[in-house]
């Protein structure tokens, strides 16, 4: 492999000085909370109420619910397809998870259809 050329070396140089610190920052920052969400968590359960229905690559028969608005957790997914299509207004589902003084988590969910 032939040796690296000056200019080559300064980019890679401005790579490590750049790159390297904001991915460990980036990392450290979603990692960390959630890391120590895990290990202080007990078991809970949340009741969230329907909004709609939706479906994406990312998301797979999910709902969105009343109870969560920001743009990361707005939605349920993996629900069953049959009982996806028979969700309706004010219908509820309760999520089963962990909650810490960080937030909660769910692990997985069970329909409650028609309501509270």
């Amino acid at each position: 492999m032939p040796p690296l050329q000056t200019k080559q070396r300064v980019i890679f140089v401005l790579f490590l000085i750049i790159f390297v610190p904001l991915l460990s920052i980036f990392s450290i920052a979603k990692g960390l909370p959630a890391c120590i969400h895990y290990t202080v968590a007990k078991a809970a359960q949340h009741n969230v109420t329907f909004r709609k229905t939706t479906s994406s690559k990312i998301c797979d028969y999910g709902i969105k619910v009343k109870e969560y608005s920001y743009f990361a957790n707005e939605e349920v997914c993996g629900l069953e397809k049959g009982r996806w299509r028979k969700f309706k207004d004010g219908d509820t589902l309760v999520l089963i998870g962990k909650r810490s003084l960080l937030g909660f988590s769910y692990v997985q969910h069970r329909e409650k259809i028609g309501g509270k």
